[in-house]
């Protein structure tokens, strides 16, 4: 019978003419890397909810979502991250009021930045940036969890700073629970899994508790981050930083914040790289706080929707949210 010949395509020696190994793995790449990719537009468009909706104390997940100008609630087809505004060519499908394109930026960024976390950890470059000594065997593809682990504890910690940012321009103090969830998944994992630090706290000797590496970088981390804020404070009062206002919004939350860099970068390289993170996060939010345009445009940010932006000051003009 016909179907009687599809055994043997598991033959190697079938199997191998007719689909090159070469041919497999680039495949299975493309399809893991547009997996992340699309991951990454959907944590992006959550990201564009949780910048809205956190600093006003809202809900994350109620009400549902509608349009601010003609109150039609957004249809489930109208919610696919990036494809659904370009689709709609930055409309409303119901009444046709311009969409602000800042959520279809913020989606792409981020998924964009989930494919280049990637690329960076595939290429074994995240011990560099220090000259101090990297744990052996450096963790590798091979070793599943860990490594993925750390994976996902990088682009957790970027997203988080992409929301304090994003926050910090809308004119708004980003509340410490925005780098809670960086804060505890860092914890744990690190504890779990102590190799996701590629640089370790101490010379903790050949046969160290299984547990004693990970709670030693997670506190050391998390300690040596605080030394932010009481820089920021002082150089602010020293007049040597600008007195400007998301410089002052950061502060209420910047011990929080410090300690997710610290946690994610371990102590060594938070005393040398922490200052320039922190002087990058607060010109950033400044920067786009100060080009944001202001009132009387119906596109500009009004939402938290991934098809429309945030409030154009300190008080919603409207109320359109879309759920994750």
């Amino acid at each position: 019978m016909p179907f009687d010949a599809w055994p043997l395509l598991a033959a190697p020696a079938v199997r191998e003419p007719l689909v090159p190994l070469w041919v497999m793995e680039w495949t299975a790449s493309f399809l893991l890397h547009l997996w992340l990719f699309c991951v990454g537009a959907c944590v992006g468009s959550f990201l564009n909810v949780v910048v809205y909706r956190l600093p006003r104390g809202r809900s994350l997940s109620h009400p549902g979502s509608c349009c601010p100008h003609c109150g039609q609630a957004i249809r489930l087809n109208d919610n696919v991250p990036i494809l659904s505004w370009l689709w709609l060519r930055g409309r409303c499908r119901d009444c046709h009021a311009p969409i602000a394109a800042r959520y279809l930026w913020v989606e792409l960024l981020v998924a964009s930045m989930f494919l280049a976390v990637a690329f960076w950890e595939r290429n074994s470059w995240a011990g560099t940036f220090g000259w101090f000594p990297l744990r052996h065997p450096q963790l590798g593809p091979q070793e599943a969890w860990p490594y993925w682990s750390r994976y996902a504890i990088h682009v957790v910690e970027l997203t988080t700073l992409i929301g304090g940012v994003l926050m910090l321009a809308d004119g708004f103090r980003p509340p410490v629970r925005l780098f809670l969830p960086a804060i505890l998944l860092t914890a744990v994992l690190a504890f779990i899994w102590p190799q996701v630090g590629s640089v370790p706290g101490m010379n903790y000797g050949s046969l160290p508790p299984w547990w004693l590496p990970g709670a030693c970088d997670a506190s050391m981390g998390s300690g040596s981050g605080l030394y932010l804020p009481i820089l920021a404070v002082l150089l602010y009062m020293a007049r040597l930083a600008p007195h400007s206002l998301a410089f002052v919004r950061s502060l209420p939350a910047m011990p929080a914040w410090a300690m997710s860099v610290g946690l994610v970068l371990g102590w060594q390289r938070t005393l040398l790289y922490g200052a320039p993170i922190l002087i990058v996060y607060l010109l950033a939010g400044e920067s786009l706080r100060r080009r944001r345009p202001r009132a009387n445009a119906i596109d500009q940010p009004t939402t938290d929707s991934p098809t429309t932006d945030s409030p154009t000051s300190d008080q919603p003009t409207s109320d359109l949210t879309l759920p994750p």
